[in-house]
């Protein structure tokens, strides 16, 4: 009904004329104060062959005096008799933004309300504003009353009258504020939120609704399952954050105003709930589940594979296909383009690729690459980094530790069905890359055994864009790409990585899908790293904690002394504070993985408490410092995610290393890491849903430009923005580049903003909207992906525990066949298909679909011939049939 409710809203607001300022939504705050918000208009974004100046502006602006006054709105009812009589508002409070920006930038000159530094004038208007106004009731309204508001038409002609009904158990309140995927029935607790910022209206006090009920609806029954008590959570100066400048956020708080809690730790029933307080409303819809992040971290593990360079992305496999970027052997006009240099990512002054560098990578060029592809891209750029090695090592370290969880073929990958996890098919993709490129480089003599690529890029041979034209990553073909020369660093990652998936692969009972010999990989390159690193620094890259992991993982798979000895070694030169972190934990991990016979004692006894004193920063903490108890690094200043992502996998590794040491422990780490996923899963003050696609509010707009030029005009589903970031001009100067130009329109000024509400769906402001594969989306497919189950999870795609009585018949049209299926259900053809998951004659899981809708037709045309198991789940049972794949 929620839902409902707002729906038909936006449906009545927007029925006519032109692009006036529309009421877009309504939402009481609590029975005594009222939120609607308004907005200006929107923006038709250019698109592929198009330039920035091509985005169309289409606004009415709010009458922002008109609105702020008290005599604007009247509110009446027929079944409450304080309202008898046309009542207005006390109060109006206001808080504006922009809800988007375009690439327009007519006019340059100095903007007084930017302090009168220089940028893009746009006088004729530059941007879609967002206006919530806070109307402060001169009487609660009461349950169950019906009321009519109506509004100035000055406001908005297209809405002179709205009639609602207060029922605080069905009407949302923007104040309430969960986790809009869902809690699992694994977490230790469960909370959600009450609180809400009102700009100049400030925080809002709900003292008055402490000891008030509380409840959860069954959304299939509308039965109250479980009620409780709200109670008080934290004031508005507890400080969140140990970051003191003032430009991070007010008062060092994120939310800026007081925290009130709804505790339903007690209640793990599966199913579909809302939660309700009295007197002020429901959070949006939640399921609870055992399998509560499966959604979320395969739509996040969907979208790392979708930037995967140098294949091209099908309609098979994604629903947002593509060219192949960037391979010289197919992607259009590349084939000369790809060029190696001996130079290394160490010798030049700055790897992300200056000018000053120009000459030094030129000076190395050996020639072009052919066969040669497969890196990782980003969001704005399309280049590859170092830190991208982030991503196989964190996706293997977390299959290490949670192999049951993450151990299906349910992503819908081109390996999928190659009896090889799907996970560990993307953790393979980046070591693929470099395994090909070291045997290209070195088969032509440019490279001696080490592995190059750290660094591949183009940025100095030409733009992304041509004369402003918007372009695909499979249309860069204008200019040369550099590929760097074979480094220590590298090349000690590199072994340490292709060690650990020999060792996985090992211990797994798996085949390699292409054969590769990763153990003598691993071997070789190390023998090259030892031979050629002086002790020399390169740049900040932690050599010595990359040397470490190599160490580790080549002892894991060999046991060999010697390896052992030079990671003990390597491990003492850096374990001299109280924690690890970062790089530090590489090794360490995969050396506390083995047997404890095959281990050093005491080395045990040293390695565990500094991670655990890491976890502790990370996830314990938080526990008592931050109102909505999310984990996250305290000094780390507000930007690269801090407000969208998990950044908690140190604390990830800390829970894996304490679950048989210290199961106290390991609870206190766990529920924390649960309460991280709430919040970036919409408890958080913007209800957001940090990953796009998912939940009942996500970002709209990001920095993706394959998705900008692709036809489609959308945001792909499963991306994590940056966010929210603090309050700094890094540009000098202003314009649609740079973030803090939304600060031109902000009402109250920035500086009163709480940090986590300033998001802006600014497109084309990289620090608010782009990504990073390494910073964003490893981090939180890591974590969904951890929390995703348990391995008796009976409603999770990695069940082991799947029912064995048939009791639900079906067919399978045509059986044999080629791979294009559809399932016809024989007793009632009217019930709903909630999950269909194909598993080989083993018993390994394949493939799994959720939230189906008819007709129920699959496409295993990919998949290799024999037979399968495929079964079906519906509300009133589940059957299982064989396939026979031709």
């Amino acid at each position: 009904m929620t839902r409902l409710f707002l729906a038909c809203v936006c449906i009545f607001c927007t029925s006519a004329g032109s692009y006036a300022a529309n009421l877009v939504e309504i939402s009481p705050i609590h029975r005594s104060l009222l939120m609607l918000r308004f907005s200006d208009g929107q923006i038709v974004y250019h698109g592929a062959g198009q330039t920035g100046d091509e985005d169309i502006l289409q606004v009415n602006p709010l009458d922002i005096d008109v609105a702020s006054s008290v005599t604007a709105y009247a509110l009446t009812s027929t079944d409450d008799p304080a309202y008898s009589q046309a009542q207005s508002p006390t109060e109006v409070w206001r808080k504006t933004k922009p809800n988007g920006i375009t690439k327009l930038c007519i006019g340059w000159g100095p903007i007084p309300e930017l302090g009168g530094d220089f940028g893009c004038l746009n006088e004729d208007g530059d941007r879609v504003n967002d206006h919530y106004l806070y109307l402060s009731l001169p009487s609660p309204m009461q349950e169950g009353a019906t009321y009519t508001i109506s509004l100035d038409p000055a406001i908005d002609q297209e809405t002179a009258l709205l009639t609602f009904t207060f029922d605080s158990r069905q009407i949302r309140s923007e104040a309430v504020h969960a986790n809009q995927v869902a809690y699992s029935t694994n977490a230790p607790a469960k909370y959600a939120y009450i609180h809400n910022w009102a700009g100049d209206g400030g925080g809002i006090d709900f003292s008055t609704f402490e000891g008030s009920t509380f409840g959860l609806i069954d959304e299939q029954s509308g039965q109250t399952v479980f009620t409780g008590q709200l109670a008080f959570r934290l004031p508005d100066n507890s400080p969140e954050t140990f970051q003191e400048n003032p430009d991070e956020t007010p008062n060092q708080n994120f939310l800026a105003t007081p925290s009130w809690e709804c505790d339903f730790s007690d209640f793990n029933e599966p199913g579909e709930y809302r939660l309700y307080v009295e007197g002020i409303g429901t959070s949006f819809p939640f399921e609870i589940s055992c399998a509560a992040t499966q959604s979320v971290y395969e739509a996040v593990m969907k979208a790392v594979y979708r930037q995967r360079s140098g294949i091209a992305l099908t309609a098979e496999y994604t629903d947002r296909p593509r060219p192949a970027p960037h391979n010289p052997s197919i992607t259009p006009g590349f084939a000369d383009r790809l060029i190696f240099t001996s130079t290394t990512i160490c010798e030049v002054s700055d790897i992300d690729g200056i000018p000053e560098d120009r000459v030094l990578w030129e000076a190395g060029a050996q020639g072009t690459l052919k066969d040669s592809w497969g890196w990782y891209q980003d969001a704005g750029d399309w280049d590859a980094y170092p830190v991208h090695l982030k991503v196989p090592v964190e996706l293997m370290l977390a299959y290490l530790f949670f192999s049951e969880q993450l151990s299906g073929e349910n992503l819908n990958l081109p390996e999928s069905g190659n009896d090889f996890p799907d996970w560990l098919d993307e953790a393979r993709w980046l070591l693929a890359f470099y395994q090909r490129l070291r045997a290209e480089t070195e088969t032509k003599g440019w490279t001696s055994g080490g592995v190059p690529g750290a660094r591949v890029f183009g940025d100095l041979w030409g733009d992304d864009l041509v004369d402003d034209v918007g372009r695909g990553s499979w249309q860069d073909n204008t200019r040369d790409w550099y590929v760097s020369g074979e480094d220590p660093y590298l090349s000690y990652v590199y072994a340490g990585m292709a060690a650990h998936l020999a060792y996985l692969i090992e211990e797994e009972n798996l085949e390699d899908p292409e054969g590769i010999d990763w153990q003598t990989e691993a071997i070789s390159a190390w023998d090259w790293a030892e031979a050629n690193w002086t002790g020399d620094a390169c740049h900040d890259l932690d050599i010595n904690a990359a040397k470490a992991y190599a160490a580790a993982a080549l002892y894991a798979i060999t046991l060999q002394a010697a390896y052992e000895d030079t990671f003990i070694s390597t491990y003492v030169s850096f374990a001299i504070g109280g924690s690890l972190e970062n790089e530090q934990i590489w090794g360490a991990a995969v050396y506390m993985s083995l047997p404890e016979e095959e281990t050093d004692a005491a080395l045990r006894a040293d390695i565990l408490p500094r991670i655990q004193a890491t976890g502790d920063f990370l996830l314990l903490d938080n526990t008592n410092l931050r109102a909505s108890r999310w984990g996250g690094n305290h000094f780390l200043p507000m930007l690269i995610g801090h407000g969208t992502t998990p950044l908690v996998f140190d604390g990830i590794m800390a829970y894996a290393l304490s679950r048989d040491e210290n199961p106290d422990l390991a609870t206190e780490y766990l529920a924390s890491l649960h309460h991280t996923a709430d919040y970036f899963l919409g408890g958080n003050p913007l209800n957001m849903c940090w990953v796009t696609g998912a939940g009942e509010r996500s970002p709209e707009q990001m920095l993706i430009l394959d998705a900008w030029y692709d036809g489609v005009g959308t945001i792909p589903d499963g991306y994590i923005p940056y966010g929210p970031w603090r309050d700094e001009n890094v540009f000098g100067n202003y314009g649609w580049w740079n973030h803090a130009f939304a600060n031109r329109d902000l009402y109250p000024a920035i500086d009163q903003w709480p940090g986590h509400e300033r998001w802006f769906n600014t497109r084309y402001a990289p620090f608010n909207a782009e990504f990073t594969i390494h910073q964003n989306l490893i981090a939180g497919a890591v974590l969904y992906g951890v929390l995703s189950g348990e391995p008796n999870c009976a409603d999770g795609p990695n069940s082991t525990d799947r029912p064995l009585v048939v009791s639900l018949d079906f067919s399978l049209s045509p059986n044999p066949g080629e791979g294009l299926i559809r399932i016809i259900l024989e007793q009632n053809r009217h019930q709903t298909i909630s999950a269909i998951r194909i598993f080989t004659t083993s018993g390994q899981l394949l493939r799994a679909y959720n939230q189906l809708a008819a007709p129920y037709e699959l496409d295993l045309s990919s998949v290799p011939s024999g037979n399968y198991q495929i079964e079906v789940v519906t509300e009133d049972g589940m059957g299982v049939k064989t396939y026979i794949k031709q």
